[in-house]
């Protein structure tokens, strides 16, 4: 059922400069006191039901915890990947001005792709930067804030009293690499087709099935496709700064393809490989179709304050030692 459809013009969100300048021309006072923590598991609202507050007992630096008792202290995780799925909290805040967001966060999951997440203050995304905050692979717990394209830090506007801050799954950059990939997939997964059309599902190693003459666009198009499976690894670690270890997918099947446009008689002899490292393509682009994340607390804090106005993400060796 349908119950209307609405047309509205595209929402053009200004950079944090445009809302910095706007800031300092409206008088916007900037917030002096005391980190202000909001635990994750008490979230406001969620946007799904399978997004429920677990216990952490693999830390000591997870907050709140204890050494005998299982505490409910994070949410997210696999369960929080999906595109759209959000978690609000309220902050209350003791007067009017800008602050600092400070997001303590872990993710251990998808080595090599970064999570992203879109934050909506009372509703609205602030400014462009807060559109795709990008979370980078840690194994234990860290804080993210929000910085521009240079690295300085985004403040963010919060009235005296409740506000309401939200994060939600987005692919950000890296989303336009998962799509080519995508795309390079749905051509292997053609020319497979066009392979066994001649070959069987079961070639016969020693036949020669002659098909750099019968399929020619199939064996040149091996080679384009492995330029852009190289094009997607490369774009993915340039954007994440490393290089995870599900990548092997790409590199095993790029050997793979460029190796029977070299050598087409390779196709016969290797077709079963070849159809399974397409399916290692497939599996890849379902997870990296995902954005998990774990969120221990969020907090707000003085602008100007040193790192020791905001708590550390983590303890120290002996805490650990002892937990």
């Amino acid at each position: 059922t349908i119950s209307k459809i609405v047309l509205k013009p595209v929402l053009e969100i200004p950079s944090y400069a445009d809302v910095s300048a706007q800031y300092t021309s409206q008088g916007y006072q900037k917030y002096s006191g005391e980190e202000i923590i909001v635990e994750a598991e008490d979230a406001l609202r969620k946007s799904d039901q399978t997004l429920y507050p677990s216990a952490d007992t693999s830390s000591v630096s997870t907050s709140p915890t204890e050494n005998f008792k299982q505490i409910i202290n994070m949410v997210g995780g696999s369960r929080w990947a999906s595109a759209q799925q959000s978690v609000t909290w309220n902050v209350n805040v003791p007067q009017s001005g800008l602050y600092k967001l400070n997001i303590k966060f872990r993710k251990n999951l998808n080595q090599g792709m970064l999570s992203s997440r879109t934050l909506f203050v009372n509703g609205e995304i602030p400014f462009k930067e807060a559109e795709a905050i990008s979370f980078s692979y840690e194994s234990d717990w860290a804080i993210a804030n929000i910085t521009d394209d240079n690295g300085e830090q985004c403040y963010i506007y919060l009235n005296e009293g409740d506000n309401q801050l939200s994060l939600m799954v987005t692919q950000g950059v890296q989303g336009q690499y998962v799509q080519q990939a995508s795309k390079a997939l749905s051509e292997l997964n053609d020319m497979y087709r066009k392979i066994i059309m001649i070959t069987g599902s079961s070639p016969d190693k020693n036949t020669d099935y002659k098909l750099d003459k019968l399929l020619p666009d199939v064996i040149e198009n091996m080679a384009t496709q492995a330029d852009a499976l190289d094009a997607v690894v490369e774009g993915i670690t340039s954007y994440t700064g490393q290089k995870g270890s599900d990548f092997s997918a790409f590199t095993t099947l790029v050997y793979q393809m460029r190796e029977f446009n070299k050598d087409p008689d390779l196709i016969g002899k290797q077709l079963a490989l070849f159809k399974t490292n397409i399916g290692s393509l497939g599996t890849w682009i379902n997870g990296a179709g995902g954005s998990p994340l774990e969120v221990d607390y969020i907090s707000v804090s003085a602008p100007d304050g040193d790192k020791k106005s905001v708590k550390p993400a983590t303890k120290n060796f002996f805490a650990g030692l002892s937990y």
